[in-house]
């Protein structure tokens, strides 16, 4: 998933923003499954599953799909922004620069909404592996 995969084109780039977002769903998922929260906790076969190795893998899946999901929108904010500069220069109608420059809006806002959704994704990461697997500081 690198940014060249999310299109810049505006209703594209929201469709492929959504479908990369379910990546979280599922990690949500796999967590609930493969790591039992504390009062599920038995002593039959999920006692002999390496908590800790799970959970480092939920972690780098997490850091990974956000991280390519920030640069793809990056490389977007950055091409539409380009469109813009080239815009100002060129004998272009006022409503079709007030629709890029929306878009571009849109665009960055997309870009804290990341943020958010990585957070959401971290804390609920760190109820469930909190006492398994530890990530860096510098994440």
């Amino acid at each position: 998933m690198a940014e060249a995969e999310i299109p810049c084109q505006f209703n594209a780039f929201m469709r492929k923003l959504q479908e990369l977002r379910k990546v979280e769903d599922l990690i949500v998922v796999r967590m609930n499954k493969e790591i039992p929260s504390t009062t599920k906790r038995v002593t039959d076969a999920s006692s002999t599953v390496d908590h800790s190795s799970v959970c480092e893998r939920i972690y780098h899946d997490i850091v990974a799909a956000s991280a390519n999901r920030k640069a793809g929108i990056e490389h977007c904010i950055k091409v539409t922004g380009d469109q813009l500069a080239a815009m100002k220069n060129q004998d272009t109608s006022d409503m079709e620069f007030r629709q890029l420059q929306s878009t571009h809006r849109l665009m960055k806002r997309e870009l804290h909404s990341e943020a958010l959704v990585k957070d959401q994704v971290l804390k609920h990461f760190t109820q469930r592996c909190g006492g398994h697997f530890q990530p860096p500081s510098n994440a």
